[in-house]
């Protein structure tokens, strides 16, 4: 059987890989794809008939280049894994990300040689299993909706929260404030919390919740929780979804205390080296 072979895809290509894309939610239109190839082709890869793949870095500050997106037939995984590691040493990356699956699909990127970055817990919810939440900000806690001038304060509560490899950097984050629904706690003026969500054909996602240490335990985690959850049922969603880290107990029984139901399955993040040791030459235009 001959080796799945990825090659860069052309601006031509793009039009026989749009179809695939398009139901991913990865870009919002064709055009958002056709900037994304344009400011650097490598990362959009394609082979024969269905085959392709789709490259990212993963955060600003980390050499971590993500596979968004891998198309291809099981037997075919190491092959393109392989093939992405070398990717990505080329482009000064020095850990391949795999996109993230279901443990159940785990064994070949296993067997490529990958090993397990993280473990995630999914929760869902229908929109009938968590209407009429309700929930009062604590006493000095202020919700409002975010705005661009709340990127440093925001940037600054994610360091606090998160670690390397979760928190954003100004590049990520305006690019999801920009697409996705921005709320903030305040409390004295301060920034001590936000959410993002977003609704996408009925589907409702909350993307990131974070609370400042000092605060939690007060009710400001469960009060964004609620005004997001409640904001996506207002404007559509059939259901709403959620991730976060196996390990995190304090969210997980956040988020089953409004209703979420916690998935069995657990969701995978795995991770290579390529090979360079943390070299931190990066092309331009990732």
């Amino acid at each position: 059987m001959s080796a799945l072979r990825l090659h860069t895809a052309s601006a031509e290509d793009l039009d026989r890989l749009w179809p695939t894309l398009r139901s991913t939610h990865l870009f919002p239109s064709r055009e958002d794809l056709v900037r994304f190839h344009a400011s650097g082709p490598w990362r959009v890869l394609i082979g024969s008939t269905g085959r392709a793949a789709l490259l990212a870095r993963w955060r600003d500050h980390l050499g971590i280049l993500a596979v968004r997106g891998l198309w291809c037939s099981e037997h075919e995984v190491g092959d393109a894994m392989r093939q992405l590691r070398d990717t990505a040493a080329r482009q000064g990356f020095d850990t391949l990300l795999s996109p993230l699956l279901v443990e159940a699909a785990a064994a070949p990127y296993l067997s490529a040689g990958l090993s397990v970055r993280e473990r995630i817990v999914a929760f869902r919810a229908n929109a009938r299993g968590i209407e009429g939440l309700e929930s009062i900000a604590p006493r000095g806690i202020t919700l409002r909706k975010g705005v661009p001038a709340d990127i440093a304060n925001i940037l600054r509560l994610d360091a606090r929260c998160f670690d390397d490899f979760w928190r954003y950097g100004p590049k990520e984050l305006s690019e999801y404030m920009s697409v996705q629904r921005v709320v903030v706690a305040e409390c004295s003026a301060d920034l001590v919390g936000y959410t993002l969500c977003t609704v996408e054909e009925g589907c409702g996602t909350l993307g990131r919740l974070a609370v400042d240490s000092v605060h939690r335990r007060r009710g400001v985690g469960f009060a964004l929780l609620v005004e997001a959850l409640g904001w996506m049922v207002r404007i559509g969603a059939g259901a709403v979804s959620l991730c976060t880290q196996e390990a995190n107990e304090a969210s997980r029984a956040l988020y089953a205390s409004a209703g979420l139901k916690e998935q069995r399955e657990r969701l995978l993040f795995l991770q290579c080296p390529t090979g360079l040791g943390g070299s931190s030459r990066v092309e331009e235009g990732q």
